[in-house]
């Protein structure tokens, strides 16, 4: 599978690459929601794993933008901020899917049978 992981933080990206991919998965990172919909479109993912806050562009507004131009991007919210504003917030933008960052051992095997 390939992932494009966007988070702002280097050591969680880590810890998503070392938690949900396994071998032969490749994955592509960035910082910021700001070059999500460029990375999105060069490196055409199976999953976007994106966090809510960042610096520049949020997550939401970058699964919004994403959703536009590449309606089938299947994109999951990964984040701290676990809320029913948020997830009502994620849903409204067209996130597929919701995870708090504390259930990364799951998420892997949920995410492989969605996309099958």
């Amino acid at each position: 599978m390939r992932f494009l992981i966007i988070d702002d933080n280097e050591d969680m990206r880590r810890s998503i690459i070392n938690s949900i991919c396994v071998d032969g998965d490749e994955f592509c990172e960035s910082e910021d929601g700001e070059n999500a919909v460029e990375y999105f479109a060069q490196f055409r993912p199976d999953w976007v794993l994106m966090d809510i806050k960042m610096k520049k562009v949020n997550g939401l507004v970058a699964t919004r933008i994403i959703k536009q131009k590449y309606p089938d991007a299947k994109i999951a919210i990964l984040t701290s901020y676990d809320s029913e504003a948020y997830r009502t917030a994620a849903e409204i933008v067209g996130a597929d899917r919701f995870y708090s960052k504390t259930d990364l051992e799951r998420i892997s095997l949920e995410l492989r049978e969605i996309v099958v």
